[in-house]
Order: C-alpha cells, then structure tokens, then sequence
C-alpha cells in the first residue's frame, strides 16, 4: 500500500475511520485554542498570548486537515461574538484590527506544523524545528499585517523583536508537551 496517493496527499488524510472523533478532536483543539487565548501578557503594542502555543499544539496533534479546519472555526466563532480570542474578545473588529494578522497566519501554521509533524514525527528535536518554523510563519504574517497599521519599523523593529523570548517558550514547551503525549498515548491514536 503506497505512502502517498496518486496526486501526493498522505492517504490517512483523504478517508474518514469515524466522523465523531474527528468532530471531538476539532471540538478539543477549539476549546484549547479558547483556553490558551485566556493567557494573556501585556508588554509592548501586541500582546503575548498562549493563542500561538494553542496552534502548535493543535497543529502538533492532529493532522493538516483537521488542523486547518480547527483553526478556521476558531475564528469563525470568534467572527460571530463567541469571546474565544485573546481577552474574551470577539468580533469583526478584532478580525479587521491591527493584530488580526496574527489570527489568520493561524491556518496555515497548523497545517504546516501538523503536516510537518507527519513527515517527521515527534522527535523532540524535530519538533523543535518544526515548531520554529510555523512560528515563524505566524510572526511573519503577523507582522506583515501589522507593519500596515503601524509602519515597517514598528513592526519588524519593535515589536518583532519583543515577541521572540515568549514565542521560543511557546516552541520549546509545545515540543515537550507534544512529544511526551506521543510517547505516552501513542502516534497513531492522536495523529490524523
């Protein structure tokens, strides 16, 4: 049975076993996501929050797809006023304001932790890497987005530079946390 499919998506991603896991994992990772963004630290013009340890958890357990789509009905329920972003916020302001960046680079950066998670497994050092790099895809559009609002040098010389310390935390303790539930669950019942 090969790995890959013949448009090369790994097949374990293409066929539902049984909808109502899928439906509790994403129900799980929502409700982490909510938690996590309780965890706010005010330093600077954006805020460090435990939203960005929340998508790396999710996208560190389950696969792309449901990774992907976690994070889209987060912030679909955050859209329509459920107060599940940092603060208890919600709303399209939020969405439209100078930190929402940060809130849609978390799409991709589940996919890219979780599909990175699939093809490196969860080796602590691996994970590390992976990691690092979907934090930097957040911080990138994030920054992006924000430099539009507050100019280049605010963004990429400020408050780039402040967020780093809290988000190697964020990295290094979602390393931890997802390579011991590997070990201690097991691979393939938490991986998608």
């Amino acid at each position: 049975m090969p790995f890959f499919n013949s448009i090369g998506t790994p097949k374990s991603y293409l066929y539902t076993l049984n909808p109502m896991i899928e439906i509790a994992k994403i129900l799980a990772g929502l409700l982490s996501m909510s938690l996590m963004a309780q965890i706010e630290f005010n330093i600077g013009e954006v805020p460090i929050t435990g939203q960005s340890l929340g998508v790396l958890l999710v996208g560190g357990l389950l696969g792309p797809r449901l990774a992907a789509l976690c994070m889209l009905l987060y912030l679909c329920a955050g859209a329509v006023g459920l107060p599940v972003f940092a603060g208890g916020s919600s709303g399209t302001e939020v969405l439209t304001g100078k930190t929402a960046g940060f809130l849609y680079s978390f799409v991709p950066a589940a996919a890219l932790s979780a599909y990175l998670r699939f093809l490196w497994g969860a080796d602590f050092l691996k994970l590390l890497i992976n990691f690092t790099l979907a934090t930097g895809l957040i911080l990138s559009i994030g920054c992006l987005w924000l430099a539009y609002h507050l100019g280049w040098q605010t963004s990429f010389k400020s408050v780039l530079p402040s967020l780093l310390p809290g988000a190697g935390i964020k990295v290094f303790m979602a390393a931890i946390i997802v390579s011991v539930l590997m070990q201690v669950v097991g691979q393939n019942r938490l991986f998608n």
